[in-house]
């Protein structure tokens, strides 16, 4: 004993600079473990005779001095957790103390508590230390320590088997939730898989299986950014299809040449559809067009402007031609008008011309001066009119130039003329209007009683300007027949020109006898006009006839 307390004294001696600063304290330092847990919330709480002194939380080393001749209880504790509690008894000799104590350090950990397992025995100190006199330090009390150790050697057990299935079942657990957690990782993946290729309902789906396997909060912002990617493609969808609808109504004002309300609708459109090449490129096309029917509008204006000045300026053949070419652009009931205004007038004009011819040509017939009747006609430039005078005028006087019987009285401007003929043919009675009747007096006196004797000199002079007229149309429309089967020999023939902003098609058709003429004229602003031997008709035809 003597040999422990000089050794004792020798250590003290040693680390004397340390230990004076405590020489009016125990030190004791120790080391908190939390089985299978963290530090997180863990307490070492310190009494005193009976009384709180010191609470130290989430600190897994700590270090504190206790005053001599005292009873500390240092608690160990965690929710969840076995409550640990060791005694420290400090009386010691007062004359001891004066030499200090070797700081005294211990380590405790505290364990999961288990509610079958019986727990009873941690409510006293699992160790206490106090001074011994022995070795002249403070130890443990070994008598202690011995009378709760074999108690504490079962609960230990218990505890160790409840440790091992509490680990079987963590595994257990812990494997079924990896699992669960990859089969919910892939719902995840794929949900986003879908919505990345827009399928939100897709992804929806998925990630409702997900939110069933667990409830997590990554699921649920994934779901609601799934929802919103739906909601939002279906407000672009029914955006898209608004958009549409505006095409096909610009489509459909543009062909019935609104080319305004096609482009209020275009604009509409592209508002929708954004950055649809599309609605772009016929924007631009419907640009140009509105441009180039401004333009047609103009050149219209002008021309119906320039056709109505030349019918008040009496220039009827230009204002009929300045109003074909303004229908040409545009179909319009005053252009119309116009036109045939001043067809009614030049027709009126040729007639008004030709009935003075008639007159001047009738009054010199009358007058038996054929020659002069004659160069008149020819003078007026009115080839018709002076053929017609003299075939009249052979009619009238068969041998050229002779005066008629003076007996019978007669004159070029009767019904009935008697002529000598300078042949042994019978003579004949002319009667005007190309009624020809041998003189027999039987035939020659029912002929005087056809409704042909018994015209006027006005309707003769009608009917023969009509026939002359028919003649001259049918001559000319032979005349263009004639061209145009030489230069169109083929069955069909289609050939295409510009003017002005139009498009022309002329479709020619050879039917062998006769060659017709189908014509399409196209305007850029939208309108399209068909035409079979200058007479207006509709598309379907058109086509019908020029296949």
């Amino acid at each position: 004993m003597i040999d422990l307390k000089l050794l004792t004294a020798c250590l003290f001696m040693l680390f004397a600079s340390v230990i004076m600063a405590q020489s009016d304290k125990l030190l004791i330092t120790g080391r908190l473990k939390i089985d299978r847990g963290t530090i997180k919330d863990a307490r070492v709480i310190l009494e005193k005779d009976g009384r709180k002194v010191r609470t130290i939380t989430s600190e897994s080393r700590f270090e504190i001095g206790l005053d001599f001749q005292a009873i500390y209880v240092v608690s160990f504790e965690k929710e969840g957790f076995v409550t640990k509690r060791i005694r420290f008894d400090t009386h010691v000799p007062p004359e001891r103390i004066e030499y200090g104590f070797v700081p005294f350090d211990f380590t405790v950990e505290i364990f999961e508590q288990y509610d079958d397992v019986n727990m009873v025995m941690f409510n006293q100190p699992v160790g206490k230390i106090a001074f011994n006199d022995l070795i002249d330090e403070f130890d443990y009390d070994t008598d202690y320590t011995k009378s709760i150790q074999a108690r504490l050697d079962q609960v230990m057990e218990e505890i160790e088997e409840k440790k091992e299935e509490k680990a079987t079942e963590e595994a257990a657990a812990a494997k079924a939730e990896e699992e669960l957690n990859e089969q919910v990782e892939d719902l995840m993946n794929d949900a986003q898989k879908a919505m990345d290729s827009g399928n939100p309902d897709e992804a929806i789906k998925k990630l409702q299986e997900a939110s069933k396997l667990k409830d997590d909060l990554q699921i649920q912002q994934q779901l609601q950014q799934a929802n919103e990617l739906k909601a939002e493609l279906a407000a672009e969808q029914e955006k898209k299809a608004a958009g549409e609808a505006l095409l096909e109504k610009a489509n459909a004002a543009r062909t019935n040449g609104d080319l305004d309300g096609a482009k209020l609708n275009l604009e509409a459109a592209a508002a929708l559809i954004e950055d649809d090449k599309r609605v772009r490129d016929v924007l631009a096309d419907l640009n140009d067009a509105i441009i180039e029917q401004a333009e047609a509008q103009a050149e219209f204006s002008d021309l119906s402007k320039s056709a109505e000045d030349a019918l008040a300026a009496g220039n009827f053949k230009e204002a009929m031609n300045l109003a074909d070419k303004a229908l040409e652009i545009k179909q319009d009931e005053t252009v119309e008008s116009i036109k045939k205004q001043a067809a009614d007038a030049a027709e009126n004009e040729a007639d008004d011309e030709i009935a003075s011819l008639y007159k001047e040509a009738d009054d010199l017939i009358n007058e038996e001066n054929y020659a002069e009747a004659m160069s008149s006609g020819v003078k007026k430039s009115n080839e018709q009119l002076a053929d017609t005078i003299q075939k009249e005028t052979e009619r009238q006087n068969p041998t050229r130039g002779k005066n008629p019987d003076v007996n019978t009285g007669s004159k070029a401007s009767m019904s009935t003329a008697r002529v000598t003929m300078e042949s042994d043919e019978p003579p004949v009675r002319v009667i005007k209007g190309d009624a020809v009747v041998i003189s027999e007096s039987r035939i020659g006196k029912e002929a005087l009683k056809s409704p042909t004797a018994k015209m006027s000199e006005d309707d003769l002079y009608d009917r023969v300007l009509n026939k002359v007229e028919e003649e001259q149309r049918q001559m000319v429309y032979e005349e263009e027949q004639r061209i145009l089967k030489e230069k169109y020999p083929r069955r069909k023939t289609t050939e295409t020109e510009k003017e002005g902003n139009s498009t022309i098609t002329y479709v020619y058709i050879n039917r062998g006898d006769f060659v017709n003429v189908h014509k399409k004229v196209e305007h850029t602003w939208g309108g399209v006009f068909y035409f079979i031997n200058g007479q207006a008709t509709n598309a379907r035809f058109w086509v019908h006839e020029t296949q």
